[in-house]
């Protein structure tokens, strides 16, 4: 643990190189991430039963634990009711914002689909740095735009960091 940081530095480490510790072969090594998966499961469980989400910050702890250490950028919708309960969490997109073109009609179209009258949308910044770049503010721009055309409300856009994250809509920007 301590060669790691502690469980999140342990968790962020693909099985092949516990493996490469002395005593840990693949099975103990399957054993310890299968482990530290359960306990993220736990934490997500215990946000599941909550009927909505009613901040910025209850979107944050709902994704956190398993956006703050990814190694590249994902970008994930939370797709809500009207009353802002979760209907379905998506990864719409791997990559960085760059790299990967974030297209609002997938968005829109998996919000219909689902019948979702609200979206919160979320990526992380693997830097840890959770202030948002030049490209997260026009993609937002666009996405919050086309969105209004199709009657689906974009709540809000977190950018996840590592201990901290970034509300578009609590710092008045949507």
């Amino acid at each position: 643990l301590q060669k790691y940081g502690g469980l999140r530095g342990l968790d962020t480490q693909p099985a092949s190189v516990l493996c490469g510790e002395y005593g840990i072969g693949p099975a103990k090594a399957a054993q310890i991430k299968a482990a530290l998966e359960l306990a993220k499961r736990l934490v997500q469980q215990q946000w599941s039963k909550k009927e909505r989400l009613t901040t910025s910050e209850d979107a944050y702890h709902y994704l956190r634990l398993r956006m703050r250490d990814l190694s590249r950028e994902e970008f994930r919708a939370l797709f809500l009711t009207s009353a802002n309960e979760i209907i379905a969490e998506k990864t719409l997109f791997e990559g960085s914002l760059r790299e990967s073109v974030v297209s609002p009609r997938e968005i829109i179209l998996t919000a219909l689909q689902l019948t979702a009258a609200a979206v919160i949308l979320l990526h992380n910044h693997p830097s840890g740095d959770p202030n948002p770049s030049r490209e997260d503010k026009l993609v937002t721009d666009k996405i919050v735009k086309a969105c209004r055309y199709a009657d689906i409300q974009v709540l809000d856009h977190i950018v996840v960091g590592r201990d901290d994250y970034f509300s578009f809509a609590d710092e008045g920007i949507l």
